[in-house]
């Protein structure tokens, strides 16, 4: 088992691209056997904190590049607030949405719009 003082998680354990956790050492796979670390919902949860990091930075850089673009064409902002600031709860609906396999029916989409 890893020791959370001790050890450093990085040098025994690295999240593969579907989300589930691979060990880099021995330690490290027993310590994911042992704590059951590749339940189907973490590696749901760790996906969807992915996709939520993911829209975060989209956002943020689509927000960037507007204001380039308005910048160099000289173009006032027609709205007096200049971000839309997306609580935690409406970025989970967002991303619960786009995994459900009907999205106009999943609360969570319809709270945000």
């Amino acid at each position: 088992m890893l020791h959370p003082k001790r050890d450093k998680p990085e040098t025994h354990i690295v999240e593969t691209a579907q989300g589930r956790l691979s060990g880099l050492t021995a330690r490290g796979w027993s310590h994911i056997q042992r704590l059951r670390l590749n339940r189907i919902q973490l590696v749901e949860m760790r996906g969807l904190r992915r996709m939520e990091r993911t829209l975060r930075d989209e956002l943020a850089q689509a927000q960037e590049a507007e204001d380039l673009y308005r910048q160099l064409l000289g173009i006032e902002k027609p709205w007096t607030v200049d971000r839309v600031e997306w609580s935690d709860a409406q970025l989970t609906g967002l991303v619960l949405a786009a995994h459900s396999p009907d999205a106009r029916a999943h609360a969570g989409f319809r709270r945000c719009f």
